[in-house]
């Protein structure tokens, strides 16, 4: 069977990361200055006015209620 070519899961990581980006916008907004995507070094860079950082990964699982292995595997400290 050849390999699907649907990009629904790159879309739907791509969904997610805006998502937690927006939720840690919101969580941060009154100390905002700048929100990067795609950062120099992690998935969502957020500068705050007191020249630090919030630096997140956002790694999206399609079936999250029953697929664990994958997660399990990836996690790195």
């Amino acid at each position: 069977m050849p390999k699907s070519r649907r990009a629904n899961a790159v879309m739907f990581g791509f969904d997610f990361r805006v998502n937690a980006a927006i939720v840690l916008m919101i969580e941060n907004i009154e100390y905002l200055k700048a929100l990067q995507l795609e950062g120099n070094y992690e998935d969502i860079e957020l500068e705050l006015e007191d020249g630090q950082y919030i630096l997140a990964q956002a790694k999206a699982i399609e079936k999250s209620s029953s697929d664990f292995g994958n997660v399990r595997k990836n996690i790195r400290k």
